[in-house]
């Protein structure tokens, strides 16, 4: 269990583990850069006002969650991120993500007015796809009758004189 409150403050983390559980945390004004982190939150709530967060090789995952945030920057570079039963708000918010992946699972994001999301790169997009189909064109087939008409193969009732 813990409780956080920053007012004024930077952080910058550089390979690290952060695990919090029943956890409420409050930020004020703050700037916050990780690299090459991992984040796991479970029944937690974050509050961010006024604040910058970046995000380089990142993975964060968030179970039971709220977070609310009301001007703020959010920066992701090739990061995941999984919320499972979580609620976000963002309020007059910017998200920029590059060659990223959210998934979101039993959760709501609400934004207000309606939050400017940026996806650059690949976006994940999960689709049962087919392999190309091998049109064999037999004489008792249905696509028989889509045969190339020539001039010398329309069938005697369909020319006209």
């Amino acid at each position: 269990m813990g409780f956080g409150l920053s007012v004024y403050s930077v952080s910058i983390s550089v390979y690290s583990v952060s695990i919090s559980v029943y956890s409420v945390s409050i930020s004020v004004y703050s700037v916050s850069i990780s690299v090459y982190s991992v984040s796991i939150s479970v029944y937690s709530v974050s509050i961010s006002v006024y604040s910058v967060s970046i995000s380089v090789y990142s993975v964060s995952i968030s179970v039971h969650s709220v977070s609310i945030s009301v001007y703020s920057v959010s920066i992701s570079v090739y990061s995941v991120s999984i919320s499972v039963y979580s609620v976000s708000i963002s309020v007059y918010s910017v998200s920029i993500s590059v060659y990223s992946v959210s998934i979101s699972v039993y959760s709501v994001s609400i934004s207000l007015p309606p939050q400017l999301t940026l996806w650059l790169g690949l976006e994940l997009v999960i689709l049962h796809t087919y392999p190309p189909m091998k049109m064999k064109q037999t004489e008792c087939s249905e696509t028989s009758a889509y045969k190339n008409q020539t001039p010398r193969n329309y069938p005697v009732g369909s020319i006209q004189h």
